[in-house]
């Protein structure tokens, strides 16, 4: 293949492969998906001396710089809060972050993922829309440790038990999946186009004060909270604190919503996945 129909591979590729056949393939390649998932837990922590018990001093450090910066240096308060502690005030950033966190976990690493395994791309009949899923499957063991972090956090401040906090894995459904649509159009993306991942580092920043993370839905004017809406990660991280610190049951409608849609557009990334991949051993 020439130089110019590489660089135009993402417009050349023929869609031989089909979304319903790519999920019959990961479906069938089971054990496959749990050897790519514990390779990539391993090759976080490659080489470290504490390993994977990074997976809990790092939101561990995180919350410590929170405490630090937001409880003791700037005596923050949390618009109607259920208490002045700020133990609690820390738990309400920590609850934000721990949504942006799983997303952003995945994506990030999605526009280097196919470089990184060239060698299985180019030698091997390798089915490649499993690393995705190896790299969702370690954002989501992040993202409940994180969960267990912010519980006890929680206990800690004096907080109640609420029962609500048994739906907390469910509503971060919606996030793993979305996660996993973007990670496909991502990675495919940037096998063509080497500046997705600057650009998906840039949006990812921008996400951050773009949701509500550092501050309640409340805080922003009524002609805005619609648009506001329409971030998925905002309903997420809105539900995720409804649950933890006031014991609110997730409203099922629109989390039903979100799960619908965040599947629908796994379904289209894995469809741009499979609309690209023929050209993957030519341009890498």
């Amino acid at each position: 293949m020439t130089e110019e129909k590489k660089s135009k591979g993402w417009l050349l590729a023929s869609p031989k492969r089909g979304v319903w056949r790519a999920l019959k393939v990961m479906w069938r390649e089971k054990k496959l998906c749990a050897v790519m998932f514990r390779q990539e837990l391993r090759a976080r922590y490659l080489g470290s001396s504490l390993g994977g018990a990074w997976n809990w001093l790092m939101p561990l450090m995180m919350l410590a710089v929170y405490a630090l910066v937001f409880g003791q240096v700037l005596q923050a308060k949390w618009p109607q809060a259920r208490t002045e502690s700020q133990l609690e005030f820390v738990a309400t950033l920590f609850a934000g972050l721990l949504v942006i966190n799983f997303f952003a976990d995945m994506v990030s690493r999605a526009a280097n993922s196919l470089a990184g395994h060239a060698n299985l791309i180019k030698k091997v009949v390798f089915p490649v829309q499993i690393l995705a899923v190896g790299l969702a499957g370690v954002a989501s063991v992040n993202a409940l440790v994180s969960v267990l972090l912010l519980l006890g956090l929680l206990l800690v401040s004096g907080a109640p038990v609420w029962l609500s906090w048994m739906a907390l894995p469910v509503i971060l459904l919606p996030v793993g999946l979305l996660g996993l649509a973007c990670t496909w159009v991502v990675s495919a993306s940037a096998v063509y186009i080497k500046d997705i991942g600057l650009v998906v580092q840039a949006v990812l920043t921008a996400l951050v004060f773009l949701t509500p993370v550092f501050y309640p839905m409340s805080a922003i004017p009524e002609s805005w909270r619609t648009w506001m809406a329409l971030n998925p990660l905002a309903l997420v991280v809105e539900q995720l604190r409804g649950a933890a610190l006031h014991g609110q049951w997730p409203q099922w409608d629109v989390w039903a919503l979100l799960m619908l849609a965040s599947a629908l557009l796994a379904v289209l990334g894995l469809w741009w996945f499979e609309r690209l991949r023929d050209g993957f051993a030519d341009v890498l």
